[in-house]
């Protein structure tokens, strides 16, 4: 039964819930805004990157006519990869993202490997309803650098398809889960139109290699492209953070 003491006891704990709330929300904030400037700025340097190596193909296709090509045969058929978290208090979207992707693998079972980023994507995995085994890798839920995608991008270029499972941010009241087919993207990004290459008028020497400038080029790309949604998700984990730390708010003060 309560009495006066309890209650007391009770409101000064949810006080302090309210407080510890209130801070984690206002860095929810800060990360947001951060983020927002990061995902910006890495849209500059694709299109820049971009830029280049539309230069370098169309300069190909004027000298040799055809464009450069991996051995298709050699590649596996595809994979499917969870994006997740490895920290908690990032509301439904997490867990909205990891049953897409569940859903997904339990219809498509064959000729398909499964690939988890985050702590979080792993336990889950690990009391799913899919049985069987998987690649994981600990990923940051934050400052992402070339070092940590490096293995990962290594590990996505032997397969002709590339699935990724993500958060998309909308805005700070709307995340959807949301999938991604990297290498399709890569391509569209590389292709260039007719149109394009006839406007281009310079003419190329290409040192060492224009092999290897496309090589360079192509995972240059590719690791673009995995790290924007790698930003594009974690703001979407971050908003959907706000939102569950302003629910706990409006119920504490209830």
């Amino acid at each position: 039964m309560f009495n006066f003491q309890t209650i007391s006891a009770e409101l000064e704990n949810l006080g302090g819930l309210k407080t510890v709330a209130e801070v984690y929300q206002e860095i929810a904030a800060i990360y947001i805004q951060k983020n927002k400037e990061i995902v910006l700025e890495s849209r500059n340097f694709y299109d820049g990157l971009l830029e280049i190596f539309n230069e370098i193909m169309a300069a190909h296709k004027k000298i040799h006519k055809i464009l450069p090509q991996k051995n298709a045969k050699n590649l596996k058929k595809k994979a499917m990869v969870l994006m997740s978290a490895n920290a908690a208090l990032y509301g439904e979207i997490v867990e909205k993202v990891f049953q897409k992707f569940e859903s997904d693998a339990l219809i498509e079972k064959t000729d398909r490997d499964l690939i988890v980023m985050g702590k979080f994507g792993k336990a889950m995995m690990d009391r799913s309803r899919v049985r069987e085994e998987y690649k994981y890798f600990d990923f940051p839920d934050m400052q992402f650098d070339l070092t940590a995608l490096k293995p990962i991008i290594e590990l996505f270029s032997a397969y002709k398809e590339v699935a990724i499972y993500y958060g998309s941010f909308r805005n700070l009241a709307n995340q959807v889960p949301a999938v991604k087919n990297v290498r399709e993207t890569a391509e569209a990004a590389s292709s260039i139109s007719e149109k394009k290459n006839a406007q281009k008028g310079a003419n190329y020497i290409f040192e060492p290699s224009l092999e290897k400038l496309y090589g360079f080029f192509e995972a240059e790309i590719f690791a673009s492209i995995i790290e924007q949604l790698s930003y594009d998700f974690a703001l979407s984990k971050l908003s959907s953070r706000a939102l569950l730390l302003d629910n706990v708010i409006g119920n504490i003060e209830k």
